[in-house]
């Protein structure tokens, strides 16, 4: 079985973007459990969406505006699995 944290450490350990290592590891992916990939799909989505938040301010004042959410918000994993 997969141990995401580990397979995550390595690879940014490695000096390489998990978006770009998950692209560039699709077939291996593939074979993971569904959990796995789930797993994998949320972490991707929040650490994009924290990245945007922190870094661009058009999308932290559409954020706020809209939906009231922030990077540390659940809110993120609820809409991630709509």
């Amino acid at each position: 079985m997969v141990n995401l944290v580990d397979w995550i450490s390595q690879t940014k350990a490695l000096g390489i973007d998990p978006v770009a290592a998950t692209i560039t590891s699709l077939d291996e992916i593939f074979k993971w459990e569904k959990e796995k990939q789930e797993e994998l799909k949320g972490y991707l989505i929040a650490e994009n969406f924290k990245y945007h938040y922190e870094n661009n301010e058009y999308y932290r004042n559409i954020c706020k505006c809209n939906v009231s959410i922030q990077p540390n918000t659940s809110e993120i994993f609820r809409i991630q699995h709509q």
